[in-house]
């Protein structure tokens, strides 16, 4: 085997490593994107619930004036 052909041989096995790597690691960047996201969406329904929440305590507080008087 002449060095030209190991050469070869080594940068092909350095190239297919690297793109192993790389696709592993562009999953993992997706999976941490979609946490990401389940989160952000997780955290403005809860916004929107803790809203309505609000709403209905400052009804019940005009309520409970109402009946004070």
């Amino acid at each position: 085997m002449s060095s030209i052909t190991l050469t070869n041989l080594l940068i092909g096995i350095v190239i297919t490593m690297l793109g192993y790597l790389g696709k592993r690691m562009i999953e993992k960047l997706d999976a941490f994107e979609h946490a990401v996201q389940d989160i952000l969406i997780s955290d403005i329904a809860n916004k929107k619930d803790i809203e309505a929440l609000k709403e209905d305590v400052r009804d019940h507080e005009e309520r409970l004036v109402k009946l004070e008087n």
